[in-house]
């Protein structure tokens, strides 16, 4: 078959660009051509994949976003594709892979917290009329498009936004990176990582992890963390990774008198000495789509605190490894949260909850799924068209 996959940007690190390449190295593997419609590459492009470079000149991103989908609809037609995959929402496909929450709902619990009876403003933003005809493009009852969702809290939203069939809506298994291998010896790898970081034994590590810490709610955990009483607090710090932008927080920490207790480490490679050398992970997410985070602080023990909004969070509250916040998001049951998990006698417990429910999950063959979605679509626009 030949197929064409649609990326606004690809970049090595990106988690929707690793799905990305997973899946259309799996339909590579299984003897299909792919050609790659997208704005930037980075890196070097595996074999098997023909790129097509889509230049956008529009000055703002939900534009050149537009301005994408446009040029890639008019080009498509006369390549005579056997199906069209998109991994950003764009009039045109046959399969989306929904690797972003809602903007519809998303956008409108946003306004709905900052503006409350003036929620309707938003009406008055062309990012917002933009962003939203071009999901609707893929989630309207009309529409013929096929979606790959990751979480049953994702397809809830979209259905009861949208109206969306069932009958488009697929389920993958969850996924997790290849690399979070499991550490055999634990106790010496958490030594060594608190040397290294100059962490004491008796300290307590709250961790924060993600390539975008302000949509994680890092405003949350630091709120939460200055409202320890003093003794415990100091005996904690939090440490955030991924994201270098999470500098931009420290003014607020200063001003809770926290910032002598936060480290931003930015960009780390070996994310599960982290996991094992800390002693909670606290992700108190805005919005998430999935919330991978989750599943690797299972893999490696380590108990955590989150909102009921990511996509994973059932798999916490299923396997007793942490607390998952209700929503509406309150900041009071955060703080209280937080502070019953470091001073519980379960908290060791919860850890290893998690760690053995995490064995029963098929975390490796999300792509291969996917990757026969993709198939059957193609073959089910095939016999429609061959059809009188």
């Amino acid at each position: 078959m030949r197929l064409a996959f649609c990326i606004f940007k690809y970049f090595p690190f990106g988690g929707l660009q690793r799905n990305f390449l997973d899946i259309a190295q799996a339909l590579v593997h299984r003897g299909h051509d792919i050609t790659v419609y997208t704005t930037h590459w980075d890196g070097a492009v595996p074999p098997g994949l023909n790129l097509k470079h889509v230049s956008v000149s529009r000055l703002t991103n939900h534009e050149r976003m537009h301005q994408f989908a446009s040029t890639v609809c008019a080009r498509l037609p006369h390549e005579q594709f056997d199906a069209v995959v998109g991994f950003n929402k764009m009039p045109g496909l046959d399969v989306y892979y929904a690797g972003d929450p809602c903007y519809e709902v998303l956008t409108r619990r946003r306004h709905d917290e900052r503006l409350g009876p003036f929620t309707w403003v938003r009406w008055l933003n062309p990012r917002y009329h933009r962003y939203r005809s071009l999901e609707r493009a893929v989630f309207n009852p009309q529409a013929k498009t096929h979606i790959l969702m990751l979480s049953t809290t994702q397809e809830r939203e979209y259905i009861g936004q949208y109206g969306t069939q069932q009958a488009r809506c697929h389920q993958l298994p969850p996924s997790m990176l290849a690399d979070r291998q499991p550490i055999a010896d634990q106790a010496r790898t958490r030594q060594e990582f608190r040397q290294q970081w100059r962490i004491p034994e008796d300290e307590f590590v709250l961790l924060m992890t993600g390539s975008c810490l302000k949509t994680k709610g890092l405003d949350r955990a630091i709120h939460a963390f200055s409202s320890l009483p003093a003794a415990t607090r100091l005996r904690c710090r939090l440490l955030t990774v991924g994201d270098n932008r999470a500098r931009s927080f420290l003014p607020l920490a200063k001003k809770l008198g926290m910032h002598n207790r936060i480290q931003i480490c930015g960009p780390q490679t070996d994310i599960p000495a982290f996991m094992v050398g800390s002693d909670v992970l606290i992700h108190p997410a805005y919005t998430d789509n999935t919330g991978t985070v989750l599943l690797e602080s299972m893999a490696y023990a380590l108990p955590s605190v989150v909102t009921a909004v990511c996509g994973y969070a059932h798999y916490i509250r299923e396997a007793n490894a942490g607390t998952v916040l209700t929503s509406p998001f309150a900041q009071a049951s955060l703080n209280r949260a937080l502070l019953d998990m470091l001073s519980s006698p379960h908290r060791i417990q919860w850890g290893k909850n998690g760690a053995d429910f995490i064995k029963t999950l098929d975390l490796s063959s999300r792509a291969y799924h996917a990757a026969a979605i993709v198939e059957a679509v193609a073959r089910e626009r095939a016999y429609a068209l061959a059809t009188p």
